[in-house]
């Protein structure tokens, strides 16, 4: 699938009042990694948590 069905996808399977993140995987020179984090509610510190792994993941392959 690509990005966009993904995210309908989960449009579609997502409940009210289910917590969602998106981590969007791009280039470093074209946008912060701050940036491409969006979630329905969490703080700053758990965001960076899941960053973290996420480059972690994205270095190891």
């Amino acid at each position: 699938m690509n990005a966009k069905q993904v995210l309908l996808s989960a449009y579609n399977n997502a409940r009210e009042d289910d917590q969602v993140i998106v981590i969007s995987i791009r280039d470093e020179d074209e946008e912060s990694f701050y940036q491409q984090v969006l979630t329905t509610d969490m703080n700053y510190i758990k965001r960076m948590g899941i960053l973290e792994v996420a480059k972690q993941h994205e270095i190891e392959e």
